[in-house]
């Protein structure tokens, strides 16, 4: 039988990142399968992802000595354990995220009204946000989904008054847009001077010249200006 991917990919993980795994199989709360913690246990202490093929007949003597099972029950504990290897690659990376583990926080404490903690998640998000020393892209998508979640408590609990929530909402959204915008027009005018590439600079002119006419609008955002002058530079002769 050929290795499962999920061995293929437990391969790939460094020890510590399978060490981790294991809690995570074991935790009642990911998964309820008892034999899929025998399963995980006998992999890694035969270090079955290390060979190219895999016996079955020989696993599953040792998952269930003295039983008969039938040949597919590797196949399914494989799959069961490659989903929850998914499961736990994602986790990690979110749990990697403060700031995208706080904002969701905050739209479940305003969807469930949870007024206790919210006041609590608000400031907490607006430090960690306020910390990020690069004011990119990803500066201005982290304020727009800032805003956007306060825009979603005003519709839900009417709680915010006034409309600030969706205009600064929509002015994020732009500064966003505009910086992403430019910094990848930019990488595309370079890659097609190294590879010939053909790129379609989809509705760069009227914002090349929105952005001319509105210079005291954006004077502030570094992020604009700067990637607004390499793209007039690359473009010129």
């Amino acid at each position: 039988m050929q290795t499962s991917k999920s061995f293929l990919v437990l391969n790939r993980l460094e020890d510590e990142d399978r060490g981790r795994f294991r809690e995570f199989v074991a935790s009642p709360y990911f998964n309820k399968n008892q034999e899929l913690i025998s399963f995980y246990d006998l992999i890694m202490y035969e270090k079955l992802f290390k060979y190219d093929t895999l016996d079955k007949e020989k696993v599953l003597k040792m998952l269930y000595p003295g039983q008969k099972y039938e040949s597919r029950r590797v196949h399914d504990l494989s799959y069961r354990l490659m989903n929850l290897l998914e499961d736990f690659l994602a986790f990690e990376k979110y749990n990697q995220n403060s700031f995208l583990r706080k904002i969701n926080l905050m739209g479940l404490a305003y969807e469930k009204e949870l007024e206790p903690i919210i006041n609590g998640i608000e400031k907490d998000i607006e430090l960690i946000h306020s910390r990020n020393p690069v004011r990119d892209s990803n500066y201005f998508y982290e304020s727009f989904m800032i805003h956007s979640e306060r825009d979603n408590s005003f519709r839900m609990m009417g709680k915010i008054s006034g409309n600030e929530s969706l205009q600064s909402k929509a002015d994020q959204l732009d500064l966003f847009y505009l910086a992403l915008k430019l910094k990848d027009s930019c990488e595309m005018l370079n890659r097609s001077k190294i590879i010939s590439a053909n790129y379609d600079f989809k509705m760069m002119d009227p914002i090349i010249v929105y952005l001319q006419s509105h210079t005291e609008t954006y004077i502030d955002y570094p992020a604009i200006q700067i990637y607004l002058n390499v793209y007039l530079m690359l473009k010129s002769e």
